[in-house]
């Protein structure tokens, strides 16, 4: 099977190739997300990345959990109201969570907040989801991916990633690459995290073409 994820999908498709390297032919990456406690921190935290470089808007992402005690992380906090049975700072929490990341996501962002309150099924089960897994810390060990990655060096792979990406941070994409002997990595110029972005899409249709010629060549 040819294995294909952005983001979280990258994790997903990773920890299936890690896991069943048989049955895998090879795999396309985009916004690599390795589930490292550094990759959360850069994500969520204050002293992460993307809040060093978008600090008004992590302000807004605090303000659902400013009466947060100290020693409560980031993610305890929202995990706690989105488990909580008052409905209303639930959604003031989910929103909050959804326009965070939705405003770090491309490097022109052009994300309407109405269209948030719009798709709430969508919000909320990002967020909700999001949360759970990251408070589990993807339910694997610590570098859990790289640690493994030799299983999977016969298998070719194209990594891309948008050079601002600030939801996943392009070192995690660097790392993998380095670790991975049969690798291609595609940074993508002038360009964050979302698939959407026109040289993303342009670089994953490219490599879509080029895995598909690959495939049958082989076969």
């Amino acid at each position: 099977m040819g294995l294909f994820g952005g983001s979280w999908g990258s994790t997903l498709a990773l920890l299936v190739a890690i896991r069943q390297p048989e049955s895998a032919i090879g795999l396309i990456l985009r916004g690599i997300f390795l589930a490292r406690e550094q990759d959360y921190t850069w994500y969520l935290e204050a002293s992460g990345g993307a809040a060093q470089l978008f600090p008004e808007y992590h302000q807004d992402f605090l303000a659902p959990i400013k009466r947060r005690p100290s020693n409560v992380s980031i993610v305890d906090a929202y995990y706690q109201i989105f488990n909580s049975n008052n409905e209303v700072q639930k959604m003031a929490a989910i929103k909050a969570w959804c326009l965070w990341e939705a405003r770090i996501s491309r490097l022109h962002c052009q994300f309407d907040e109405v269209q948030l309150v719009s798709d709430l099924h969508r919000a909320i089960s990002l967020a909700l989801l999001e949360c759970h897994y990251i408070k589990h810390q993807c339910f694997i060990s610590e570098d859990y991916i790289l640690q493994n990655v030799d299983k999977i060096q016969h298998l070719p792979v194209t990594i891309i990633h948008g050079r601002y990406d600030c939801v996943c941070k392009i070192e995690a994409a660097y790392s993998l690459s380095q670790r991975w002997q049969n690798s291609q990595l595609n940074i993508i110029p002038e360009s964050g995290h979302s698939a959407s972005e026109k040289l993303i899409t342009q670089a994953l249709c490219a490599a879509s073409k080029s895995m598909s010629a690959f495939w049958l060549e082989q076969q």
